[in-house]
């Protein structure tokens, strides 16, 4: 869940004062006075954020100087913060093919690629940015990042390890190494070990950066995937201190009180979280659970319908077809019932290993296991191929639930 918002966003003048750094001691191509002028110009008016300025000073340089990478550079970067991003993309390739050496044109690429969605490509990027400069730590971070947003954990968690051993204060990729331990993809579900390990991440990235949101909030998750409720209720605390208005604070609130037995801020919570953010399907999952549990079954079964309708996943959409067959059961209402397993099991739902498994013991329908109709619906899935990864993130919170 909560791990999914781990991309590190740098500050525009950090990076304007990083890029100056990086070049302002570099020789033009013979400038006249004149130019050198309008490209200082373009510095300043990209150090004032004035990006816009920035384009037009630069655009106005490369005209006499067509070959020179910083210009480039400085307006992509322009460009980027403006978010033309395939403006930017061209300035930062074009970098890369004056100065082949150049890692922060890679880099850039990378980023602007990432923006984009292009992940792969945008790793690609970052790799050879870490071959010009095997010690480019935030290389190596957000080259993890693609790899993360391409489900590959094991690669992604690799290349944190590499940033955090080249910049050990590095936060960030404290908190990106957690969230790939965390959802590692050939662990079905994390173990204790992994969650521990997750959180041991999360601390140290704390501890480097008291003001890391993110960090805050996904250790509050493991404390409470941890059953450690009094530590992910300070957790969650204090990161709703940094984002009030964030929805998902409010929705871990809400679990944390509904396992400690306070159901009036359990509702209270989850609603607000809805109110936030109004296609948060867990969120009426998880007040379905609740009423359930209270034996409002037509309240829990309005609550899954809803969740299954903000949902356009049909493994998720078959989940809340399966939560739905549970309060069918408990009210005594067989035809229901079937008809729920069955629409669950045409969304292929049942092929996941876990939703198989908790099926075979669920208590819901104890009193149904020996009728003929249940057990020759029991036979119909067992023979489905089981998945046993994280293949579809919309079974992820089934997975990791209480």
């Amino acid at each position: 869940m909560g791990t999914k918002y781990t991309y590190m966003k740098v500050s525009a003048k950090l990076t304007i004062i990083i890029c100056f750094l990086s070049f302002c001691s570099v020789a033009f191509a013979q400038p006249n006075e004149t130019d050198l002028a309008i490209f200082k110009r373009g510095v300043l008016y990209q150090s004032e954020g004035d990006f816009a300025s920035s384009v037009r000073s630069f655009t106005v340089f490369i005209t006499s100087h067509p070959s020179e990478a910083k210009a480039y550079y400085y307006r992509g970067y322009s460009y980027f913060q403006l978010q033309d991003y395939e403006a930017a993309l061209k300035d930062f390739l074009m970098v890369s093919r004056i100065d082949d050496r150049n890692e922060k044109g890679y880099y850039y690429a990378g980023k602007t690629l990432f923006s984009l969605g292009r992940y792969k490509e945008a790793r690609e990027q970052f790799d050879k940015a870490t071959k010009v400069n095997p010690n480019y730590a935030e290389a190596f971070n957000d080259k993890g990042m693609s790899s993360y947003r391409l489900g590959e954990y094991e690669a992604a968690s690799q290349d944190f390890s590499k940033a955090v051993m080249l910049d050990s204060s590095f936060a960030m990729a404290y908190n990106n190494a957690g969230s790939s331990r965390f959802y590692n993809q050939d662990i079905a579900n994390p173990t204790t070990r992994d969650l521990e390990a997750a959180r041991d991440m999360f601390t140290r990235a704390i501890e480097l950066d008291n003001t890391l949101f993110i960090a805050r909030y996904n250790r509050a998750c493991m404390n409470y995937f941890l059953g450690d409720y009094d530590a992910a209720h300070e957790d969650i605390e204090k990161a709703f201190e940094m984002q009030p208005e964030n929805p998902m604070c409010y929705f871990y609130m809400g679990l944390i009180s509904a396992q400690k037995g306070d159901f009036v801020n359990a509702y209270g919570n989850l609603e607000k979280s809805i109110e936030l953010a109004p296609q948060l399907c867990y969120a009426y999952e998880e007040i379905g659970n609740l009423k359930k549990q209270q034996e409002d079954y037509y309240g829990a079964l309005d609550a899954y319908q809803e969740a299954k309708k903000l949902s356009n996943k049909p493994l998720y959409q078959g989940l809340m077809d399966y939560q739905m067959a549970k309060v069918y059961a408990l009210q005594e209402e067989p035809a229901m019932m079937y008809d729920a397993l069955k629409r669950a099991k045409s969304s292929k739902v049942f092929q996941d290993n876990k939703v198989y498994k908790t099926f075979l013991r669920t208590k819901e329908f104890r009193k149904y296991r020996a009728e003929k109709q249940l057990q020759k619906f029991t036979k119909s899935i067992t023979g489905s191929a089981k998945m046993n990864k994280f293949v579809d993130s919309e079974l992820a919170w089934f997975r990791m639930g209480k």
